[in-house]
């Protein structure tokens, strides 16, 4: 909620002043073409799997009114008098700096639609030939090239943990393990990858002292995080040692203060099941 409210305020901040310098019909342009440019950039640097939100869209209308205000000629100029480019290019400064600490924000979404913005507002904000052409060219060359990127992004290094994830949500495990395995040998250091792949493997019900191994060591950079200590828990249920599996699924469920779902599940399952059958895997199965 604190989201979406901060991004329709800021929208009509900064929307209404793109459109007192540019109408109503450059202004959705504006916001679509720089949401596009900035969903193309999360894309290209596969931040995560999934990106929502209104903030590429803003950031881009932020930049061009920024533009605007700096090198705007006649209806440009006088709509965007008003407006301090100091502060403006502050608050940019700002938003792309806190990009770099807080995890949750989309940094490659912001800088991709603030690009197409400032962009845009080159060449809608002065009419020599030369400033309009490089700003077309430019968005096109931007647009162009994240596409490309976007289309390709193997090479990037959150590609096959968001892969592995997306596969096992979808049931498809060995798949799932298999797309782990790439990403931990690219990361060897990554506890969290570490963590992935040893859920992958109790889930597939297969090498799971492997997984022990895998789940202990993240567990050693991060002892007290619930989601390591539930694979543990499940990892060693699966392998039908009940006791020691509901043990740390109660420390997970305790330090999760009971409200992460899949934590409460693993913690039913384990307590109903027969020793040596989870999932329907059986004690042969899973040795």
């Amino acid at each position: 909620m604190l989201h979406l409210v901060l991004n329709v305020w800021s929208l009509w901040v900064v929307g209404e002043l793109a459109e007192a310098a540019w109408g109503h019909a450059r202004l959705a342009v504006l916001f679509l073409l720089s949401s596009v440019g900035g969903c193309l950039a999360s894309a290209a640097w596969v931040e995560a799997p999934m990106i929502v939100g209104a903030s590429a869209g803003i950031m881009g209308i932020a930049g061009a009114i920024l533009v605007g205000r700096l090198m705007g000629r006649g209806r440009v100029a006088t709509a965007l008098q008003p407006l301090s480019a100091r502060v403006l290019g502050g608050w940019l400064v700002v938003l792309v700096a806190l990009g770099f600490f807080i995890d949750m924000i989309a940094q490659a979404g912001h800088i991709g639609g603030l690009v197409v913005g400032l962009l845009l507002g080159l060449g809608w904000s002065r009419k020599e030939a030369s400033m309009v052409i490089a700003g077309r060219l430019g968005v096109g060359m931007v647009m162009t090239g994240l596409l490309l990127a976007a289309r390709q992004p193997e090479g990037r290094d959150g590609y096959y943990q968001f892969l592995g994830q997306g596969l096992l949500d979808r049931g498809q495990d060995a798949e799932a393990v298999a797309a782990f395995e790439i990403a931990l040998e690219r990361s060897p250091d990554d506890p969290g990858l570490a963590n992935d792949l040893a859920y992958g493997l109790a889930k597939a019900g297969t090498h799971l002292d492997r997984a022990e191994e895998l789940v202990r060591g993240a567990l050693g950079a991060k002892p007290e995080e619930p989601a390591f200590i539930d694979t543990l828990g499940w990892v060693l249920c699966r392998r039908g040692e009940r006791e020691a599996g509901m043990e740390a699924l109660e420390k997970a469920s305790r330090l999760s203060e009971g409200e992460d779902e899949e934590i409460e599940e693993h913690r039913a399952q384990c307590a109903d099941a027969s020793v040596g059958e989870l999932d329907g895997v059986s004690r042969e199965t899973v040795e």
